[in-house]
């Protein structure tokens, strides 16, 4: 559609006040004085004189030609963007565009095209000192031998962590403002670096169940007595002889971390009086997310879970219930899926058990739990269902069905047995 003729008038006037180095705004306040509604692109189009070409009726017929030199990636500027991503912490494209005085579009294309490279990000990793690849050189295999061959269902892997309140305390970091008004004040998230609010909590997990949570008082330093007077003496009482009843108590392990108060002296000795295999400081494999599973996993789902509680009181009512949750293991009342899965072109129903990775979870996240399935189904087709099997608790049946895998929750079965069934 053609654009509207411009009128001598308004171009006379705009070009008279123009002499006068008004910025666009101000002359569009000025004619809007004079009754002219006239728009910052049209004073923009008068004073680069575009306004004869449209007179002429050239915008009709074509385009207008502005003679704007195009960014070219000569030899010389591919060599300097070519040692700019060669390095180890190469600077950003707006940069490399500033120095090579090129647009960004420019360096873009390249990077993209003609250097045919593309960016990636970096893969977070832990950092392993000299001294614990040694660690792990000398002890790792003393370690698999203690997990293999199923003895891992005797561990019972425990860890603490700080749970810091000062990220938001429950206040949403957006608000809105409507375009057409200003903000009354500009609202502010207040954190407190220095001193923040913070919480240690302590627990464990294994093949069996959970531990209970246990909140450090705060300002208390753990040393060996109060370690075995609030977390190993109400463990034993509690949660030992629920998890590991009868005779298995005898092959339970204790996997903790080197912290001073868990491998003080006095500690290791209550440990052999009352008859507690521990896993010692020279056995402790460090950095191993697959050996310590509270350190790499469970905590990072619990604190991304309690975020946004705004006390201590609120995130210890919340944790017991998120422990539930994300432990990989059943409660008390142990039950168990049938999973029916496609395995080597043939049909199998599975009977699985406590250890087959079957996580309990409240009612609030069924829903959530149940989307997580499907996408992990649908980005990895082809492994078996059972791997990613989650449950309710209460005896409550959860159902997936469509293209994949069907899973199914039944009661606990004694035995862990495949049986052929019909198609």
């Amino acid at each position: 559609m053609p654009r509207n003729k411009i009128s001598d008038n308004i171009e006379g006037i705009v070009k008279y006040i123009l002499t006068k180095n008004y910025s666009y705004y101000v002359i569009q306040q000025e004619l809007a004085r004079m009754n002219l509604n006239v728009s910052k692109s049209t004073i923009s189009r008068i004073a680069n004189k575009v306004g004869k070409q449209r007179q002429l009726c050239l915008l009709n017929s074509e385009k207008p030609k502005f003679h704007r030199r195009r960014h070219i990636a000569t030899p010389s500027i591919v060599r300097r963007i070519t040692s700019y991503i060669n390095q180890e912490n190469p600077p950003t494209v707006s940069l490399m565009a500033a120095r090579c005085h090129i647009s960004v579009g420019t360096t873009f294309r390249t990077i993209r095209d003609i250097i045919d490279a593309r960016c990636r990000k970096k893969t977070p990793v832990h950092r392993l000192y000299p001294a614990i690849v040694e660690k792990r050189r000398s002890r790792a295999w003393r370690m698999y031998r203690r997990l293999s061959n199923e003895k891992y269902k005797n561990y019972l892997t425990t860890d603490e962590a700080w749970f810091y309140l000062d990220a938001s305390r429950g206040i949403r970091d957006i608000y809105y403002v409507r375009s057409n008004q200003l903000p009354a004040e500009i609202k502010k998230i207040e954190k407190n670096d220095l001193h923040p609010v913070a919480v240690m909590v302590w627990a464990g997990a294994s093949s069996h169940g959970k531990t209970q949570v246990y909140f450090i008082e705060h300002g208390t330093t753990i040393t060996s007595k109060y370690y075995i007077e609030h977390i190993i003496e109400p463990l034993i009482e509690y949660d030992i002889s629920r998890l590991f009843p009868g005779d298995m108590q005898k092959k339970m392990v204790l996997h903790q971390d080197s912290a001073p108060g868990h491998v003080a002296k006095y500690t290791i000795s209550y440990m052999k009086e009352h008859n507690i295999n521990v896993i010692i400081p020279l056995e402790w494999l460090p950095k191993s997310p697959d050996a310590a599973p509270m350190d790499y996993s469970i905590w990072g789902i619990m604190k991304e879970r309690e975020h946004f509680y705004p006390s201590i009181a609120a995130v210890a009512a919340a944790t017991s219930t998120t422990t539930t949750s994300t432990t990989s293991s059943a409660t008390s009342t142990t039950i168990t899926a049938t999973a029916t899965t496609l395995e080597g072109g043939q049909r199998f129903v599975r009977n699985l058990q406590v250890e087959d990775r079957i996580w309990t979870l409240s009612h609030d996240d069924k829903y959530f739990i149940e989307d997580k399935i499907i996408a992990m189904l649908h980005s990895e087709p082809k492994t078996t269902i059972y791997f990613y099997t989650f449950i309710t608790i209460q005896g409550h049946s959860v159902s997936l069905s469509g293209s994949h895998n069907i899973v199914v929750i039944a009661k606990r079965e004694t035995k862990s047995q495949f049986i052929r069934a019909s198609n």
